[in-house]
């Protein structure tokens, strides 16, 4: 996950200098059109039918995850969705209830040290681990209130039913158990009143 999300959203200057004298620059849209073509359930898919099924992939792994792979997986994944050129991406990510019930137990989850057992085989330092588990709370809520301010304006009608999941996939529970956290974090404080904003207007 993290070589794919660096071809999609370089962040070092060295990685940055070799996407642009490779010509990979300019194909960040091609390399999400091609992921999505992979993971179709045939070659002949419609963009929905393999957008629906990245979404499923990605909820699979997310359940699964800890840690740092989380945080890439999380990452990579936000960087798929905001690609302009996937249309369809965007908005089956609106009622892609496994994703977001694999999100959300992800959210609960980092509410607490990972155990030590599920560390895997070199445990780490408790507090890279608590970067670690802030990043994840911080992209999971940020994520979450930045795709239902960009739902109110382009797909307006998909907004209740996407609280709705969001209700019945205990997105409340997680906020709950991560608030004394939340409110330590940069920047959540108004990514968390956006959500009522955004239903209200």
């Amino acid at each position: 996950m993290s070589a794919l999300y660096l071809l999609v959203e370089p962040k070092h200057p060295r990685q940055i200098a070799y996407l642009r004298s490779s010509g990979l620059k300019s194909t960040t849209s091609n390399i999400v059109s091609k992921i999505l073509f992979g993971v179709g359930p045939t070659t002949l898919s419609s963009k929905q039918q393999q957008s629906k099924a990245l979404l499923a992939i990605f909820a699979e792994h997310l359940v699964r995850l800890t840690g740092r792979n989380a945080e890439d997986t999380l990452e990579f994944l936000m960087a798929i969705i905001s690609d302009a050129s996937e249309p369809e991406l965007a908005k089956a990510v609106l009622k892609a209830t496994p994703l977001w019930n694999a999100m959300f137990r992800l959210l609960k989850k980092s509410a607490k040290p990972t155990p030590a057992d599920d560390q895997g085989p070199a445990p780490q330092d408790p507090e890279i681990e608590k970067k670690h588990r802030l990043r994840i709370i911080s992209s999971i809520v940020g994520t979450s209130a930045n795709i239902l301010h960009d739902a109110s304006f382009k797909h307006r009608r998909e907004c209740e039913p996407l609280v709705r999941i969001w209700a019945n996939e205990n997105l409340f529970g997680g906020l709950e158990e991560t608030i004394d956290i939340l409110v330590t974090i940069s920047g959540m404080t108004s990514a968390f009143l956006a959500f009522p904003y955004n239903l209200i207007n």
